[in-house]
């Protein structure tokens, strides 16, 4: 009789060549599947009545090489937020330069000539005062867009959060709007059709025909962006940097 699998478990496996890492975890689903995150750790899934040996659960992995092997593709094809002390905002390319100057409030000045954000930091933590100032922009610009594109379809919101998530924007059935504080970063045309997603779900609470439709009122080629925006990944935090101190 087949044993429960102990918990974790860790294996390898290679795909076209490369070594990958995978861990077990017993999960509430009914089916076993995959999972790939964005820095490309393996997870496979396992519901937890179901009895599954390690071999049967490496068959289930082997299985499933070319769908894996698409992710590892796609993932790597997709653009960087923050990469090697650059940052994009609003879709270029920014330098991090921290500057530690006495009797200076912790503050960002972004150039846009040089491309360069000039972030004064408190003695602690540099890049959180990035972060602050990133998400400060994001709720400037959303609430502004929110409104306006909120008059188009004559609908209302209640709260606007900005926060850490994994996604680019919600909407909650209390009619409350959340986006990632990393909008600001992207493409203007991207952070805008994030924002008609969202507002388009106050008329529609579904991803339906007439959710779509409703879309596309607001942003007519919203096919191409919403193409465009998966190549953009929110970073789970900023790390801290070294280069462009001074």
């Amino acid at each position: 009789m087949a044993r429960n699998l102990p918990q974790p478990a860790v294996n390898v496996i290679f795909v076209d060549g490369r070594e990958v890492r995978y861990q077990v975890s017993r999960t509430p689903r009914r089916r076993v599947s995959l999972s790939v995150t964005d820095d490309l750790s393996v997870e496979v899934l396992v519901p937890r009545r179901m009895r599954m040996t390690r071999a049967q659960v490496r068959e289930f992995v082997e299985r499933h090489r070319l769908w894996l092997k698409h992710q590892f593709e796609e993932r790597a094809s997709r653009k960087q937020i923050f990469s090697d002390g650059v940052l994009l905002y609003r879709g270029s390319p920014f330098t991090i330069s921290i500057a530690a100057v006495p009797n200076i409030s912790p503050t960002v000045t972004p150039n846009a000539v040089t491309r360069t954000f000039h972030v004064f930091p408190d003695s602690v933590q540099p890049m959180a005062v990035l972060k602050k100032w990133l998400a400060e922009q994001t709720r400037e610009y959303v609430l502004t867009q929110a409104e306006q594109t909120a008059k188009r379809l004559d609908v209302s919101f209640n709260r606007v959060f900005i926060r850490s998530s994994q996604r680019w924007g919600t909407c909650s059935v209390k009619r409350n709007l959340g986006f990632n504080w990393q909008l600001i970063c992207l493409p203007e045309e991207l952070a805008e059709y994030v924002v008609c997603h969202e507002i388009a779900h106050l008329e529609q609470f579904n991803h339906s025909k007439q959710f779509w439709q409703v879309v596309g009122s607001l942003c007519p080629d919203y096919s191409s962006r919403r193409a465009a925006l998966k190549q953009f990944v929110p970073i789970v935090s900023l790390a801290p940097v070294a280069v462009g101190w001074r």
